[in-house]
């Protein structure tokens, strides 16, 4: 089952082809589609990898269901390849531990309490706690128990529902809970984080406050995934088994958390440079 964000993605994917195809060929008739146009649309920009790929998977769906309507008899995505991706370029799905501390004194020093003190237990949820952007969006006050040391996920990836353990770590995502759980005003919003102005934050508004941080530590570009891969990262690193990762992050098959086993290219070098020696 795809996630609300995945289909969005789709959809998003979808409509850009149809606008594409139409300002080059005319209006779009799937029949008239072949695989040069697919082509020719994917490399029109200077996407990653991973997106071009994703691209190609939604124009390959729409094509399936033109098919299952007898719209047309064949996909054209059908010869039109994926993009492999090396697993060692992979590494900056995460941050080192320098960035992640970088990213946090950062965040200590903002001087506005009620952005410094929210934004620190929003993020660390992500970074210590692995939670996705849209689990952080839909946390709502009654889903953390700092008796019971658990954050409570209703809106998981799918739809899937799981009780999350707060790191205990040095208490540092406990205690930032505890300081926004005191701070945070008394507004008709039920979810744990609000704006300023007492609403529910939107996902983008989420990703623009991870990046304001990240922009002030001179780390370039961050996402909240990037975060919570960071976590998947830094469990493996700390000898916690791949299955206890994987339930911990909520993944559906062991094969996608498999990706921090992979080598970081900093890790890659440090091997090479101690056979030197």
């Amino acid at each position: 089952m795809l996630s609300k964000n995945t289909i969005e993605s789709y959809l998003a994917d979808i409509k850009s082809f149809i606008k594409w195809f139409e300002e080059n060929n005319g209006q779009f008739q799937p029949e008239k589609v072949i695989p040069f146009d697919i082509k020719k649309f994917i490399d029109q920009y200077n996407l990653k990898p991973s997106t071009k790929n994703r691209r190609i998977a939604s124009i390959s769906a729409l094509f399936d269901f033109f098919i299952s309507k007898r719209i047309v008899l064949m996909n054209p995505v059908s010869s039109v390849r994926n993009i492999k991706i090396s697993k060692i370029n992979l590494d900056k799905q995460w941050l080192s531990i320098r960035e992640q501390n970088q990213l946090l004194y950062e965040i200590e020093k903002e001087k506005n309490e009620f952005l410094r003190l929210r934004d620190m237990a929003m993020i660390r949820t992500m970074l210590n706690c692995g939670l996705r952007l849209s689990e952080v969006r839909h946390l709502k006050i009654q889903d953390v128990d700092l008796i019971a040391g658990t954050i409570t996920i209703r809106h998981g990836k799918g739809e899937k529902y799981r009780v999350q353990t707060i790191a205990t770590e040095k208490k540092y995502t406990f205690h930032a809970m505890s300081e926004w759980n005191q701070l945070r005003p008394n507004v008709d919003s039920s979810y744990l984080f609000v704006s300023l102005r007492g609403k529910q934050m939107s996902d983008r508004v989420i990703q623009t406050t991870v990046q304001k941080y990240a922009n002030r530590a001179g780390l370039g570009n961050v996402s909240p995934h990037q975060l919570r891969h960071s976590c998947g990262k830094n469990l493996i690193n700390a000898g916690y088994p791949i299955e206890f990762v994987a339930e911990m992050l909520g993944h559906e098959s062991i094969e996608t958390t498999r990706r921090y086993i992979t080598p970081a290219k900093n890790e890659i070098e440090k091997a090479a440079s101690e056979i030197e020696q």
